[in-house]
């Protein structure tokens, strides 16, 4: 359902995306070619006392490392405005369809939850569009580009690269499948009463304040007093 309704209001911004892939691709590019250009500065210019070569260096790493703040920038810019497209696509389907409802669904589904579903539940979705868009686009892009330049320093060491990997994907899947359930677990004791008592169905949640406002209503708000007989006055 989350996957669909992705798709379906993220392809209007398809040019957004795909310049976050681009500008993402660039800053990877350039965090990746830094490790390089340090070891040459250690290699031939500390180890060699060449001062001109470590300062020609230098301000090559600089500007690299400029450039990656200039593409991380625009990365941002463009996924937080994907983004907020998203979010305003999202909300205003949600008002336009909540103001299809007749009074019997409004009621149905409850002021509030449809409140939390226009503003809170679309700010979710609007950061998950912007955490992809930032850290799991960049994620992959990394992880490859760091194996390929490891395996081009030195072919020899790569084994350990060989273990280290599926070992870190074995132990990060098992923290995964033991913390899903933990989760879903902590969000259903939160409210154990909900999904087992016979008032969780929206009808009888709404029925039983109308009900209490009723039998308030029948009641008389006012106490009612006896009625005293005034004491006869003696007699002559």
């Amino acid at each position: 359902m989350l996957w669909k309704l992705l798709v379906e209001y993220l392809r209007p911004h398809r040019t957004l995306l795909l310049a976050v892939v681009i500008f993402q691709l660039a800053q990877s590019i350039a965090s990746l070619y830094l490790p390089t250009l340090n070891a040459d500065i250690i290699d031939e210019g500390v180890a060699k006392a060449n001062i001109g070569y470590i300062l020609s260096l230098g301000g090559v790493m600089l500007a690299i490392t400029l450039l990656q703040i200039v593409c991380a920038v625009i990365a941002v810019y463009f996924a937080a405005k994907a983004a907020m497209g998203v979010g305003r696509d999202l909300r205003g389907a949600i008002f336009k369809r909540v103001g299809e409802f007749s009074e019997q669904e409004v009621t149905r589904f409850g002021a509030p939850s449809l409140i939390t579903r226009s503003t809170n539940d679309v700010q979710q979705v609007q950061q998950l569009v912007l955490m992809s868009a930032t850290m799991l686009v960049t994620a992959p892009m990394l992880s490859i580009g760091g194996v390929i330049m490891a395996i081009r320093q030195d072919v020899q060491l790569s084994w350990l690269i060989a273990v280290a990997v599926p070992v870190l994907l074995v132990a990060v899947g098992l923290l995964t499948a033991r913390m899903v359930p933990c989760s879903g677990r902590c969000r259903n004791g939160s409210t154990p009463s909900i999904g087992s008592s016979a008032s969780s169905s929206p009808a009888s949640v709404w029925s039983a304040p109308s009900s209490a406002r009723t039998s308030r209503r029948n009641a008389s708000p006012v106490p009612t007093r006896t009625s005293r007989t005034p004491p006869s006055a003696p007699a002559a």
